[in-house]
């Protein structure tokens, strides 16, 4: 039995677990053994054990939304309080109506919050605001029933609010966000293009799924200081041009194109008018050639870029592309090598020769 099991053994066990997924997916494993662990992690007589259980789980922690208020025993750990982190959610259809608010009431040191295919109102974001006035980072995706009433609730009260993600919300209007925007310090921001969840990549020409009005009014309204504030930027499922955008706000540190369309203008734009950046996500982007991946890294005027994400992107000059990422040391050496052959006048035209060089031929 579990609870029979010395402390030592439980963290290594969950440490092991949680390295191949979070406990959402261990949960399908063996959710007895969850139940009967947990308070014995959270009593931890050992601090140096507790911090150690108590990091994964607030890092790792998914709840399973169904019709089970409490399936992993949380409301019977005495210390509750001490989580930090919470996710709620489900993939496929709604779930029914979130039941497991009683615990927020008990998490008043919550900084991170993800709501994602959960049945929420305004007036339950409104008692989220109102018990975790810690709340630094909010998820908000696939929540067809919260309205601008939600965003000015969290205006009003989660005055330490930092960072927030929205996706699929089609009550909430782009004009809606500027209280958020204008009155809270967000560093970051990262804004979704649908209206609707979708499971599976699909076109992004599909009228009734794809918002390109909301985007296109975020944009106009994109101004003021509080867009000078912004360091980390995000766009999801986006195919309008991001240029005027990119190229008037050049402050960003991280920006984020996950299934974009992204063409070589787009690219050196970036390249030419954010000298800050440090890390670039092109996750299931498209539209871009590895040449002109290659030219950006070249010519980029950040001289902090650190890391260029490429998974599953969809180059026009390549039929397949491997989750790889540019780390520093690659960046450099593509930058270097680009010098010498500048000198020698013998600029290869193999595409992505150097990336695939610094990246041990990850792409070959």
């Amino acid at each position: 039995m579990a609870h029979n099991l010395s402390l030592e053994l439980l963290v290594l066990i969950i440490e092991k677990v949680t390295a191949h997924g979070d406990l959402y997916t261990c949960l399908f494993v063996n959710s007895s053994f969850y139940k009967a662990a947990l308070p014995a992690l959270w009593h931890s007589p050992k601090p140096h054990y507790y911090n150690k259980a108590a990091e994964v789980l607030y890092t790792n922690y998914s709840y399973i939304v169904d019709s089970h208020p409490d399936r992993l025993g949380l409301f019977a750990v005495p210390n509750v309080h001490h989580i930090r982190a919470l996710s709620f959610g489900k993939i496929g259809r709604f779930t029914p109506p979130l039941r497991l608010f009683p615990l927020l009431l008990r998490t008043f040191l919550l900084t991170d919050l993800a709501l994602t295919t959960v049945r929420v109102r305004d007036d339950d974001l409104s008692l989220v605001t109102w018990s975790c006035r810690h709340l630094q980072r909010i998820t908000l995706h696939n929540l067809p029933d919260i309205t601008g009433k939600s965003i000015m609730h969290l205006t009003q009260h989660s005055r330490r609010l930092t960072g927030v993600s929205l996706d699929a919300c089609p009550s909430i209007t782009a004009h809606s966000l500027l209280p958020l925007l204008e009155t809270n310090r967000l560093t970051h921001f990262t804004l979704g293009a649908f209206t609707t969840f979708v499971r599976f990549a699909m076109s992004l020409d599909t009228n009734d799924l794809y918002s390109t009005a909301f985007l296109r009014e975020w944009m106009a309204l994109a101004k003021g200081d509080w867009v000078r504030r912004l360091s980390d930027f995000g766009i999801w499922y986006s195919i309008e041009d991001w240029v005027p955008f990119l190229t008037t706000h050049t402050f960003l540190e991280s920006l984020t194109l996950k299934s974009c369309g992204v063409n070589k203008a787009l690219l050196d734009a970036i390249g030419k008018h954010q000298p800050h950046l440090r890390r670039l996500d092109l996750t299931y982007s498209f539209g871009f050639s590895s040449r002109e991946l290659r030219n950006f890294v070249r010519q980029s005027s950040s001289s902090q870029l650190s890391s260029v994400i490429l998974t599953d992107c969809h180059l026009t000059d390549r039929a397949d592309t491997k989750p790889v990422s540019l780390d520093r040391a690659a960046i450099e050496r593509i930058r270097q090598q680009a010098n010498v052959r500048s000198r020698s006048n013998s600029i290869s035209d193999t595409p992505l020769q150097e990336i695939t060089t610094a990246l041990d031929r990850s792409l070959d």
